[in-house]
């Protein structure tokens, strides 16, 4: 009962926040939970530079 509340008392305030700012948001989310991912740390070795010391 509480979820659902609160999912309807969120969808007021949400309104006023511009939708390119929520994108910004969930994207910058996106972007830095990345540099956790194996696979993501892997495809940036074929795509940078690699010097040897």
């Amino acid at each position: 009962m509480m979820i659902g509340f609160s999912l309807y008392a969120l969808a007021y305030p949400l309104s006023y926040i511009p939708v390119a700012v929520l994108d910004g948001i969930f994207v910058y989310m996106a972007i830095t939970s990345l540099y956790g991912n194996q696979l993501f740390e892997r495809i940036l070795l074929l795509v940078t530079e690699q010097v040897s010391p």
